[in-house]
């Protein structure tokens, strides 16, 4: 991904269902932050 990503951050991929998910782990202890994009969007029928 980016290169200047801080050395201590996980970027990864799994797959669900056939559908690639990507994430990254910031090794903090916040809680988790899901961004959906797309989520919304509408498709050709």
């Amino acid at each position: 991904m980016n290169e200047r990503l801080p050395e201590d951050w996980v970027d990864d991929d799994v797959r669900v269902n056939g559908v690639r998910i990507r994430y990254l782990r910031t090794g903090g202890s916040s809680r988790p932050l899901v961004v959906a994009h797309g989520l919304y969007d509408d498709v050709p029928s």
